[in-house]
């Protein structure tokens, strides 16, 4: 197994929800370690938040490093709406 960086560039909303929790879960099937660099994503909404809160248990379940770079909107969100931004480790 190994390492990468999974760049998310397109919105992480309700539209897009099921296509990035499978690219999350196929990224975190082959690594040991995930960054995931979120800086270009154009949006999100609850729906992005509640992918990236289940991916980083899933991580956590198989071992996995995980962690979400440049995740401002992603803390910002989860802040607001009352969830603890699970995998940012950036303050």
């Amino acid at each position: 197994m190994s390492s990468d960086v999974l760049q998310i560039t397109g919105p992480l909303t309700i539209d897009q929800a099921s296509p990035l929790a499978n690219s999350l879960l196929a990224a975190i099937e082959k690594n040991d370690s995930l960054d995931v660099d979120l800086g270009e994503s154009e949006s999100i909404d609850l729906a992005g938040v509640q992918v990236l809160l289940s991916a980083t248990i899933a991580a956590e379940q198989r071992g996995v490093s995980l962690r979400y770079l440049r995740a401002e909107r992603y803390r910002s969100l989860c802040e607001y709406s009352g969830f603890q931004p699970l995998g940012v480790t950036e303050p």
